[in-house]
């Protein structure tokens, strides 16, 4: 999609989530495109805190139907705007205490005014109500925090190891070949594991065969989890939200909550009693996302494993959650491709890499070796008669050979004109004479060819 609008070369790009189903690999290429090869201006809307450092000037938060803009990268904008909060807190309190004091000046006025049957401090009282209405009506407005919850409660199982794998090959869906073999893996009660690798190297994959020894042990096991061990499981698709039970009878097949224990989570996580029924398939992702950890947090597992937990999740959201995640004590199993959010929290790095699952120190070197294997940009060859360029490739048109003929040519010659008048309708900064140059060259020659 991304390719698609390039190719139209326009003056602003704008960007929605583009990296919600990307690997590493693709989000190493999509920033280092924006960084360096991207001609046109362009806005994104991203969670992935890493993605907007390094690739933004500019940063704007819509909060309560206002925009906060930021002439800064998204870090430093987060930090004035956290500044900003702050004053804005003190200001409402300084508010509150000023109309606090105006209602009560106004009721011991009315009490007066009617004791003694003045009608002047009657009047006067008022008067008063009337100010504290009006700054009350106009206090400064807080921004509330996200509704998003995980509350996991000294969770730290005590024992020597949590989960052991051994000798176990973790095979595609259809059990038609192997992505790879574990030869020995033991997780610590304590341990935050991320896994590491690009698409299709069977992240998911090992993940998914953990789930699945777990709900259905089998002897002799090659998984073998302690016995306290309660597993939680968020899948990146969250498709254990995609039926027609409503909120509470959702929570209720998910847990053994009581009735009291369901109501109070739900209105503690924001939700209105009157949305306790909507239907858990009509919501949004991030609602979704919601329930999710709404289920955890009255399941209470020790061990989580979690395939990209952050996909649905705002940045403010994602940094509760990872506050939370660091002080629950509980294991973790994690794949995402938001690198910031996993060098926050974890504690060690499984790389996946050539069938084989080796553990190493920190993901400098998995990082490293995607940005080597990136090929790096080249510029376009001189133009030569008839040779295709990186629009051309892009959108697959057929080349005219040596031996062309007359119809190929002028079919050609059309293209190029297009082109040509395209790109000169384009504001004067954001045309490109050398490509006006080379197609104007490459239409002389292809006249010249069949005159």
């Amino acid at each position: 999609l991304i390719a698609r609008a390039l190719l139209l070369e326009p003056d602003l790009l704008l960007m929605d989530e583009p990296g919600n189903h990307m690997d590493v690999l693709a989000m190493s290429q999509l920033q280092q495109f924006l960084q360096r090869g991207c001609s046109s201006a362009f806005m994104i809307i991203s969670h992935d805190q890493y993605l907007l450092n390094n690739v933004c000037t500019k940063t704007v938060f819509l909060r309560n139907q206002q925009c906060s803009k930021f002439e800064l990268a998204y870090n430093q904008a987060r930090i004035q705007l956290q500044q900003q909060d702050l004053q804005a807190k003190a200001r409402l309190l300084s508010e509150e205490k000023e109309i606090s004091r105006l209602k009560t000046t106004a009721k011991r006025l009315a009490i007066m005014g009617r004791e003694n049957d003045n009608v002047k401090l009657a009047r006067k009282a008022k008067s008063i109500q009337k100010r504290a209405d009006k700054l009350d009506a106009n206090k400064t407005a807080c921004v509330e925090a996200s509704g998003l919850k995980l509350n996991l409660n000294n969770l730290a199982l005590r024992a020597r190891q949590m989960l052991l794998i051994e000798n176990y090959q973790v095979m595609t869906p259809d059990s038609s070949s192997r992505l790879l073999c574990i030869e020995q893996l033991i997780i610590k009660p304590g341990d935050r594991v991320a896994f590491l690798g690009i698409n299709g190297v069977g992240k998911s994959s090992t993940l998914e065969s953990i789930l699945r020894a777990y709900q259905q042990p089998s002897e002799p096991a090659k998984i073998r989890f302690h016995p306290r061990t309660q597993l939680g499981y968020y899948d990146q698709e969250l498709h254990l939200l995609d039926n027609n039970c409503s909120r509470i009878d959702w929570l209720r097949k998910m847990t053994k909550a009581t009735e009291e224990q369901l109501k109070s989570v739900l209105i503690k996580a924001g939700i209105h009693y009157q949305e306790f029924d909507r239907c858990v398939s009509q919501l949004s992702g991030g609602e979704k996302a919601r329930m999710m950890f709404l289920a955890f947090s009255l399941n209470q597992p020790n061990l989580l494993i979690l395939d990209e937990p952050t996909n649905h999740i705002d940045l403010q959201g994602k940094q509760q959650l990872t506050e939370q995640l660091m002080s629950c004590g509980a294991t973790l199993l994690i794949t995402s491709h938001d690198r910031f959010f996993l060098q926050q929290i974890v504690t060690r790095w499984l790389w996946i890499d050539n069938g084989t699952l080796r553990e190493v120190n920190s993901d400098d070197a998995f990082y490293q070796a995607l940005l080597d294997a990136t090929p790096v940009p080249k510029q376009p060859p001189e133009s030569t008669l008839m040779q295709p360029d990186a629009v051309d490739i892009a959108l697959g048109i057929r080349q005219v050979p040596a031996e062309h003929s007359e119809e190929e040519i002028l079919g050609r010659i059309d293209i190029l004109e297009k082109k040509l008048q395209m790109d000169k309708r384009q504001k004067h900064k954001r045309q490109k004479p050398g490509l006006q140059q080379q197609w104007q060259t490459e239409i002389e020659q292809l006249w010249q060819s069949i005159t």
